[in-house]
Formats: C-alpha cells, sequence, structure tokens
C-alpha cells in the first residue's frame, strides 16, 4: 500500500511522480491544461495521513507502470475543496486493462475511509480520477489515499454437481462391494 505519508505538506511537487505500493512500482501524473503538480495534504481529521491531490482542479490524477503481474488496483478516492477538506463532489473513476477492458464508475457520497478497487483478468495499464467541476463553481480536486496494487487471488475452481457425483458414485459402489466381501 503507498500511503503517500512520507510526503510534506508544505509545497506542490511537480509531477509525474515515481512511486512505490508494497512490491509494486508505479507512476502517478497531473494530466490536464493546467499545471502538472500534486499537492500533498494533512487530512484534517489526523494530521499523520498525508492525502496526494492534484494542484490543478482541471486536472486528473494518472496511475501507469505497475508492471504485468499487477490485476487489481484500489485505494481511497475522493474529491477535495480548496481548504483540503472533503468536498462531496462526484469523482469518476476509470480503470483500463491491456485488453481494452475498461471499468468506469461515478464515485458519488465519498467517505475518505471508503475503498474502492477493480480487479481485471489483465494486466491493468492505467487508472485515472476526476473530480467532477461546475463550470463557474468552486474548485475541487481529485485526492488519493491508501493505494493498493495486487497480483489476481489464486482461486480454486469449485466442481459442478455432476462432476461431483461422477467421482462418489464410483467410490460409493467400491465401498459396497468391499463391505459385502468382508461380510
Amino acid at each position: 500500500m503507498d500511503s503517500f505519508d512520507d510526503l510534506t505538506d508544505s509545497e506542490p511537487i511537480e509531477g509525474p511522480l515515481d512511486r512505490q505500493a508494497g512490491s509494486y512500482n508505479y507512476s502517478v501524473a497531473a494530466n490536464g491544461s493546467g499545471s502538472p503538480l500534486f499537492f500533498p495534504l494533512a487530512n484534517p481529521d489526523n494530521g499523520g495521513d498525508t492525502w496526494l491531490s492534484t494542484e490543478d482542479a482541471d486536472a486528473s490524477m494518472t496511475f501507469t507502470g505497475f508492471g504485468s503481474e499487477v490485476r487489481a488496483v484500489g485505494g481511497r478516492f475522493f474529491a477535495t475543496d480548496l481548504d483540503g477538506f472533503l468536498s462531496g463532489t462526484d469523482l469518476i473513476f476509470i480503470a483500463e486493462d491491456s485488453e481494452d477492458n475498461i471499468v468506469e464508475r461515478m464515485l458519488s457520497s465519498q467517505s475518505t475511509d471508503a475503498f474502492f478497487g477493480v480487479l481485471f483478468d489483465n494486466p491493468i495499464l492505467s487508472l485515472r480520477i476526476v473530480a467532477v467541476n461546475e463550470p463557474m463553481g468552486d474548485p475541487f480536486f481529485a485526492t488519493a489515499n491508501d493505494l493498493v496494487l495486487a497480483e489476481a487471488p489464486v482461486v480454486a475452481p469449485v466442481p459442478e454437481p455432476s462432476t461431483l457425483l461422477l467421482v462418489a458414485v464410483p467410490l460409493l459402489l467400491l465401498a459396497a462391494r468391499r463391505q459385502r466381501r468382508d461380510a
């Protein structure tokens, strides 16, 4: 997990940033018509917790370079206002894998504690989050915390009931035959 707590909240940081979440490396960039800068924010409820936010309200935050083994990505994604507080505005979450499969979700009624993630069958190419800003409204900024990257979980297949019957019936017949011989 990358908590961004190693960043200070005093000065904007020029992106893209090369980061690490557990044993996985990745890059994050602020993309938009304005500044490619990030602004680390101290969580107003927990000063030891730092969030990563875009410096420009029109910028999206794009995570890339995960490596071919990463199939799952998630974290705490939300929008903040000019003062660094949770804004309550919607956030667009877009993830894409190497086979052009795309998951796009509108994250509404966010919380700084809510976790959202996706799992793909193929390597993940990118994750992008964008704060929804109204023209002429207050600016809101895409913000992330606790980014998690993972390989696909290994799930054992569950046998079909007919397969279980094909295995169970001969075993029952052998047991019945052995019991008759012993009798």
